[in-house]
């Protein structure tokens, strides 16, 4: 087998979980049938010695993404600090406060069997830059009420 084939092969890899999931600690089941690996200068000779280690008589797949940066831990306690802010101001649970602004400003549409619905993205869901814009929409949202930061 030549360079070239061998290189076709690897683009047309899927990852078997049983196989990599009994080696290696960088691999996590997503479902049944494929597993997602988080790749870093650090593991890709892991990566490059997983896929050496394949049956080539088998058909592989491997998909390779773009990731996006998650909100960060401090991005998700400023948010608090925001609700519980509006909470004190409005007099409205943070809780309440966390649903509303969510459904304000996050909200979104889909369709679900034929049938147009509204869901709300979860804030775990958001990228950095998302959760920035959607703090600064609800100070904006906040300032029209009277409220601000007490510094």
């Amino acid at each position: 087998m030549n360079l070239s084939s061998n290189a076709k092969k690897y683009l047309e890899m899927t990852f078997n979980t049983k196989q990599l999931l009994k080696t290696d600690k960088y691999l996590k089941r997503k479902d049944g049938e494929m597993i997602k690996w988080a790749l870093t200068k650090d593991n890709l000779p892991q990566l490059i010695e997983k896929l050496k280690s394949l049956d080539f008589a088998k058909r592989w797949r491997v998909t390779v993404t773009d990731a996006k940066l998650n909100r960060s831990l401090e991005q998700n306690e400023r948010l608090w600090e925001l609700y519980t802010s509006l909470s004190n101001h409005l007099g409205i649970e943070k809780d309440r406060i966390h649903e509303l602004c969510g459904f304000k400003f996050l909200r979104y549409q889909t369709e679900i069997a034929g049938m147009p619905v509204e869901l709300i993205k979860s804030t775990t869901k958001l990228t950095t830059s998302e959760m920035t814009e959607y703090q600064q929409q609800i100070e904006v949202w906040g300032q029209t009420m009277g409220w601000g930061w007490d510094y």
